[in-house]
């Protein structure tokens, strides 16, 4: 500790921390990292003008009374102080006394240093109220200088500059203090005391706005400063046609990534089709040579055998019971028939009108198809199955929704196909669609089923009295035969509207 003083209601003393008081039994500091000019102070006195003086490493500090109250309680607070320093005539500035300043009855304060005994007259001390003019002298860049820059162009490819400023002032040339702001880049203005120079790096293409300001030696602050506007001309490989072609190519390297990847996920679909349709020809293969011809040679048996019936009745059942057959075995023959060929995908919206219209054909209900977005020819296997799905849903909604309104509508979305069926009748129960089927029925297990073959799901929604939706959802990579094609392509939006009764 350097000193203790005694003020007039604290207690002061200084230490290489700065000062400290002591009021009303509570510590205060001023800490010199926030007041650099109350660096390792010697001595302090308070006059009646209410100012305060301290000797130290700094030099002789004066500070008004209340701004030095105003830093002990306000860690904000950023007070104005003179300093005087060597330049001013102080032989040194430090003292081994520790009463080293008095004041004098004439007002004057006298200060004992190592280097002797000098006074200071704080009524004859004359602040300079002149704040200093700024230039801006150079701007140095890529080797090249440009003198008193107002505007600038540079060349492309810079990224590093010096500018060189200065602050005049005829009594303490040495003593003016800088602030600048180059914007765009400093958020604030950055401190930069006496130093002349500033330098910048890693400046991107642009135009940029320097700005600095001084403050004389007693801190009088010319805010209006110097301005240089810049601009720094951008290489090719800066510009935004670069980016964007860099962009593009990313762009197109994505796509046929993509493109790529779909056609791998299309080869694979494709293959497992393939093998299936050769797995539905075998047994199509199957089911004529053994069930429908074993079945054919039976009826032809039973015909035989009913030819030589003579009694009526009996002749008159076995005929019946045979023409029964025969149509079974034509529906077999057709199901035979379906399993070895596929139909074109563009027919599918009028097969669901036509298979509506039959299984529809006397009951009192009315079906209405329509058709969304621009159709897209299906892959056979899914168009099948869709079919099937179909034709069970409508069969529910003839045999148990009691409805009077039926609507088929067809989506041909960019990322997906989508079948819907709805009705207006008594709905499903919950607990039917809680357990996935009515008990001993595999009517919805069967549709789960053939939508999880081709890739896609079945939605069924509905509730007590208010109709049921069953919805098969299937992804545009999945459902579409030319989906490859058309990765790139908007499908228009059309609509193909159509009526059964």
């Amino acid at each position: 500790m350097h000193f203790i003083h005694q003020g007039r209601s604290d207690i002061f003393f200084g230490g290489p921390f700065g000062i400290g008081r002591v009021r009303s039994g509570k510590l205060e500091i001023a800490e010199a990292d926030r007041f650099p000019w109350l660096v390792d102070p010697y001595a302090m006195v308070e006059t009646p003008e209410g100012q305060t003086w301290i000797l130290g490493l700094a030099g002789i500090v004066g500070i008004a009374t209340a701004d030095l109250d105003r830093a002990f309680r306000d860690p904000q607070a950023r007070p104005r102080a003179t300093v005087l320093s060597f330049d001013d005539g102080l032989p040194n500035l430090r003292s081994v006394l520790r009463r080293a300043v008095a004041r004098g009855g004439d007002g004057r304060l006298w200060f004992a240093t190592l280097g002797g005994v000098v006074w200071v007259d704080p009524a004859r001390l004359y602040p300079n109220a002149a704040p200093p003019p700024v230039h801006i002298g150079s701007l140095v860049a890529n080797g090249m200088r440009y003198r008193d820059p107002v505007r600038a162009v540079l060349p492309q490819g810079t990224s590093s500059l010096a500018i060189h400023y200065a602050g005049l002032s005829l009594t303490m040339p040495h003593r003016v203090r800088f602030r600048y702001m180059l914007e765009g880049v400093d958020k604030d203005w950055v401190d930069a005391g006496t130093r002349r120079e500033a330098f910048f790096a890693n400046l991107s293409p642009g135009t940029y706005r320097f700005r600095v300001i001084a403050a004389n030696s007693d801190g009088v602050w010319n805010q209006n400063g110097a301005t240089l506007e810049f601009t720094i001309l951008p290489t090719f490989l800066q510009t935004i046609w670069f980016k964007l072609l860099i962009a593009l190519a990313v762009a197109a390297l994505a796509t046929l990534a993509y493109r790529f990847r779909m056609r791998q996920v299309m080869a694979r679909m494709q293959n497992r089709f393939d093998i299936r349709i050769a797995e539905r020809e075998r047994i199509a293969r199957e089911l004529h040579d053994t069930l429908l011809q074993g079945i054919q040679g039976l009826m032809l048996r039973f015909q035989a055998a009913a030819n030589r019936v003579s009694a009526p009745e009996v002749r008159e059942t076995l005929d019946d019971a045979l023409e029964r057959a025969d149509a079974v075995l034509v529906e077999g023959r057709a199901r035979v028939r379906d399993l070895r060929s596929t139909s074109e995908s563009g027919e599918l919206a009028q097969q669901l009108l036509d298979l509506a219209g039959r299984l529809i054909e006397g009951e009192p209900l009315r079906a209405d198809l329509a058709v969304e977005g621009e159709q897209r020819p299906l892959h056979p296997l899914v168009q099948e199955e869709a079919q099937r799905i179909a034709e069970e849903a409508i069969r529910n909604v003839v045999s148990h929704a009691g409805a009077t309104k039926l609507d088929i509508l067809l989506t041909y979305g960019r990322s997906a196909f989508v079948l819907r069926v709805r009705d207006d009748g008594v709905g499903i129960p919950e607990a039917i669609l809680f357990a996935g089927a009515r008990t001993g029925h595999f009517g919805l297990v069967g549709m789960t089923e053939r939508a999880r073959q081709i890739g896609g799901q079945l939605h069924i929604t509905g509730s007590d009295g208010a109709g049921t939706e069953v919805a098969l959802v299937v992804p545009a990579r999945a459902a579409y035969s030319d989906h490859h094609l058309n990765l790139l392509k908007w499908p228009p939006l059309g609509r193909l509207r159509g009526r059964a009764q």
